[in-house]
């Protein structure tokens, strides 16, 4: 579980408890300046997902893919990512494709740094740019333009990267993706959810809440969001059905059929590639706080959270 920004890793508890009791195992930790996560020198966490949660990401999927290894089960995990910690969630999938250790991704709320920077440019610049040729009367690849000199000035102050959860998209072929997003989000755009669903490659499935906010669509639809969260995750880790499913699907029909009757549905392939800029090398963390919170059909009960401080690569 990758929680958003300015949480930690207890807001798991928001969304994923219908996963504890399906029997889902959950590993939740907190992100660098977070929770009781290190800070480390010059880096000031944002809200843009940099190459510093992508690490924190790929050294969590390390660790409990070394726990599964231990445990004699196949490193088979699934990522469920809320507003930033989704984008980061993407990101590491992209960069562990050859591991191939992630099976299905969900995120809540997420967002793309060069959509979003595009659109806050072009609302905003007519406020802080002194010459209106700033945002009138320009090739329209003036935005693009603008926006990758801003990200190579921002690299360059702020000592990270932003990578662009577009371009992953674009190359993820194999690993089923659920994208959440509210109606109402005011910070991002429902618009922007539909653009990156039609960018993916992979087994994709779009669910735009109604009356939402950021964030809160599990506040406004908790049942159709319990039944859809696990629907998905049983779909493609688990072999066995739980009765909460059932339970779920009994109230919400679309989440039974949406997942586990129509194997083709929201399935395609759009036109085009595009070369990914998201770099191969992964930066070291620093001491993490994690948590493994064990489901219904393991031998510790939900509710015990076993506490550990690891050093994740």
């Amino acid at each position: 579980f990758c929680h958003e920004f300015g949480s930690d890793q207890y807001s798991y508890s928001r969304y994923c408890k219908p996963l504890l009791e399906a029997g889902f195992d959950i590993f939740t930790f907190d992100f660098r300046s977070h929770g009781q996560s290190s800070s480390p020198p010059h880096y000031q966490s944002r809200l843009w997902c940099s190459d510093k949660e992508v690490s924190d990401v790929l050294g969590a999927i390390h660790l409990v893919a070394g726990i599964l290894r231990n445990s004699g089960q196949k490193p088979e995990i699934g990522l469920f990512g809320i507003s930033r910690g989704a984008a980061a969630a993407i990101l590491a999938t992209w960069q562990d494709r050859r591991e191939n250790r992630i099976k299905a991704v969900l995120s809540d709320g997420l967002f793309c740094t060069d959509i979003t920077m595009e659109s806050m440019m072009k609302k905003w610049a007519h406020i802080f740019a002194r010459v209106r040729f700033v945002y009138e009367n320009h090739h329209p690849l003036f935005w693009p333009f603008l926006r990758w000199l801003l990200v190579r000035r921002a690299t360059s102050k702020f000592g990270c990267r932003f990578p662009s959860v577009r371009k992953a998209l674009l190359h993820l072929k194999n690993t089923p993706t659920f994208l959440i997003h509210g109606e109402k989000d005011s910070y991002i755009k429902s618009e922007q959810a539909k653009t990156l669903y039609d960018l993916s490659l992979t087994p994709r499935y779009l669910w735009i809440v109604p009356e939402a906010r950021h964030n809160q669509a599990v506040m406004v639809a908790p049942q159709p969001y319990a039944g859809r969260t696990v629907g998905f995750f049983t779909k493609y880790l688990s072999s066995k059905i739980p009765d909460s499913l059932l339970e779920y699907a009994s109230s919400d029909e679309e989440t039974f059929a949406f997942f586990l009757k129509d194997e083709n549905q929201s399935l395609g392939i759009p036109a085009g590639k595009v070369e990914t800029d998201v770099g191969k090398k992964v930066a070291k963390t620093s001491d993490r706080s994690s948590s493994v919170l064990r489901g219904e059909n393991h031998p510790v009960p939900p509710q015990a959270i076993r506490k550990k401080t690891a050093s994740l690569p």
